[in-house]
């Protein structure tokens, strides 16, 4: 087993992927910890671990964000939709899109074939009109999805 699982096993993280650090950004730690609290080269082994453990905790708690489409809200509300690469072509993996039923038996995952915020009321708004309007993009593909998140500037507030 490799160091960093390891240690990320130590701190209670399972395991998922293998986190590689790289040189520059060891190094750009180092800088900013020598002389504070690291002093010595062998002290890099120690930082390389801890940064380590840290990114891969943080991509293990992205990863759970994620759930089912099947327990997706299907009320409207705006969410994260992931579908995977595609087999031909180009497309995006993940979306931000709404479950549309207009009741005439046809719904589906719904977002606007234009760029749209979807993290404020308004942007919100101008979406569903697009939507309205047939500008949009439309499957049921979906296999995964998650709440969407804070924005930076959300999270400052």
């Amino acid at each position: 087993m490799s160091e960093s699982k390891s240690l990320a096993r130590s701190l209670g993280v399972s395991e998922c992927s293998t986190v590689v650090i790289p040189d520059q950004m060891i190094d750009a730690a180092f800088e900013v910890f020598k002389g504070k609290m690291l002093m010595h080269e062998e002290d890099r082994i120690l930082l390389e671990r801890m940064l380590s453990a840290a990114l891969f905790a943080g991509g293990e708690a992205y990863c759970a964000l994620w759930r089912p489409i099947s327990t997706a809200p299907r009320d409207g509300t705006w969410i994260h939709l992931w579908r995977g690469p595609a087999s031909l072509g180009i497309r995006s993996s993940m979306v931000t899109a709404r479950w549309c039923d207009f009741g005439d038996g046809e719904a589906a995952w719904m977002w606007p074939d234009y760029t749209y915020d979807p993290f404020n009321e308004e942007g919100r708004r101008e979406a569903y009109e697009e939507i309205e309007k047939g500008n949009c993009f439309e499957t049921l593909e979906f296999t995964d999805w998650m709440p969407l998140l804070a924005t930076p500037k959300q999270r400052r507030s």
